[in-house]
């Protein structure tokens, strides 16, 4: 009897995780797509496959010796669902720490600190037009983003004007509105199986506004950016797939970094950060878990953004419930 009873719960929390994941994956992917989606559900993370720097996941990466780690999550609201228009509300956040030396094992030199809420939309109309499995979705997002430096004797030593005395900077730098920022990011990705039932291509396309810092004295005069990436899943079984991905990113800013006592970036104007990975993701009844060899080449994210890199090898954990 215990069990009976307590079968119209079961029900109720079931039909509610159905709704959730009809919001999250096949509202925003189509019902073709996620019929057709890899790891056998409707993929209602799509950030969770992403190299975007500013997904809400939690991670760790290993670049040439440079250590990242990131803690990320997300919120969801799920809105309509009908035969017209589905779409979802996210409220994101996440707590980086990254370091541009690679003398010190644990990352902790620079934080970055990000949270917006993020729109989602689908039209099922004009997914039944694409072809067969196909979902197209529009994303438009509000986003902020502080970022500040914990090692300051380190940064003033390595990252500051030549020209300068490093103890100078250090006692004269503005290190609490150093670099805060407020984004309008445009998104539209696309899932598309491509026949062959284990093969999933997703493309994404990034537009950014940046506007007035509410903080004037933190702004870094970032005017526009805007990203591509594309990735290629093979389903290995219902919990396992391997994957391929590529994403080219670009940042323009109007800030000459000498202004402020910072060295020259690299290419003035314009920030670079370009990433490859080969991995494979598992997923269970708890977080979904992606380990991969990557790549990367360009400039720092963060309040390291005067850093150029160069060319980095590492091996990255990615980590999304």
């Amino acid at each position: 009897m215990g069990v009976r009873a307590g079968q119209p719960v079961r029900a109720h929390v079931k039909a509610q995780r159905a709704a959730l994941a009809a919001a999250l994956g096949t509202g925003l992917l189509g019902a073709g797509a996620a019929a057709a989606a890899p790891w056998g559900d409707p993929n209602p993370s799509f950030e969770a496959f992403s190299l975007d720097p500013d997904a809400p996941v939690s991670s760790y990466r290993v670049l040439s010796g440079r250590h990242e780690s990131k803690l990320g999550t997300r919120l969801a609201a799920p809105g309509p669902t009908g035969p017209n228009l589905r779409q979802m509300t996210t409220l994101d956040a996440f707590f980086a720490l990254e370091n541009w030396s690679r003398s010190y094992p644990i990352s902790y030199q620079t934080l970055r600190a990000n949270v917006g809420i993020d729109t989602a939309w689908a039209l099922p109309a004009l997914d039944a037009r694409l072809p067969a499995g196909g979902g197209l979705v529009a994303q438009l997002g509000w986003f902020h983003e502080s970022d500040h430096v914990t090692d300051t004797l380190d940064f003033a030593e390595a990252l500051s004007d030549p020209r300068l005395d490093p103890t100078v900077f250090h006692d004269q730098f503005d290190w609490a509105n150093f670099s805060s920022y407020e984004l309008l990011r445009g998104r539209l990705r696309y899932a598309q199986p491509l026949g062959l039932s284990r093969w999933t291509l997703f493309l994404t396309a990034d537009g950014r506004r940046y506007l007035d810092p509410i903080n004037p004295a933190g702004g870094r005069a970032l005017t526009v950016g805007w990203a591509a990436e594309g990735r290629l899943s093979l389903q290995l079984r219902d919990r396992t797939a391997l994957y391929a991905a590529a994403r080219v990113d670009r940042s323009h800013h109007g800030l000459d970094p000498r202004s402020v006592g910072l060295q020259a970036g690299a290419v003035p104007g314009l920030l670079r950060q370009d990433q490859a990975e080969l991995g494979v993701d598992l997923r269970s009844d708890g977080p979904r878990v992606q380990l991969a060899a990557l790549g990367r080449r360009g400039d720092g994210r963060g309040a390291d953004f005067v850093a150029d890199y160069g060319l980095e090898w590492g091996l990255g954990l990615r980590l999304m419930r």
